[in-house]
């Protein structure tokens, strides 16, 4: 495989694990079971997530904490656009814009979330990409 083909396969199995793990965290509201097997899929054992309010370390920490959203959410939907992902060998840099819709346990209010996914990630020794660390940046909440 050419150094240029290769690269846009990297670049398209990172864009491919982002897509997975917003499908998963939106599936963790009505199915957590499956939406946590499907983050474990793709998170580093050694995770790091950042979401603002709280840093959670490790696979277990995360994925428990995502999984919990079911108790607060009716549902979930991200959408993530504009990826910006530079590759270092056997990391990456990508940053994502992201809009996620969610609606509250029992409300009727729908929240819009805007804001930055900042993330690292590492090729496994199978040649596959894991997310090892993910920063969120809110920019605004919106309410309607």
């Amino acid at each position: 495989m050419s150094h240029a083909a290769g690269f846009a396969t990297d670049i398209c199995e990172i864009m491919r694990v982002k897509a997975e793990y917003c499908q998963a965290v939106d599936q963790c509201v009505t199915d957590s079971a499956t939406g946590i097997a499907r983050l474990t899929a793709v998170f580093a054992e050694d995770i790091v997530c950042d979401y603002g309010e709280s840093v959670l370390h490790g696979r277990g920490d995360a994925t428990a904490f995502l999984g919990d959203l079911g108790n607060s959410r009716d549902w979930l939907w991200h959408s993530i656009q504009t990826p910006n992902i530079a590759i270092d060998g056997m990391s990456a840099e990508a940053s994502w814009t992201i809009v996620a819709m969610m609606r509250e346990k029992g409300g009727s209010r729908t929240d819009s979330a805007i804001g930055r996914y900042h993330d690292h990630l590492r090729r496994r020794t199978d040649g596959s990409w894991e997310i090892a660390r993910i920063r969120w940046v809110s920019e605004h909440l919106l309410s309607h």
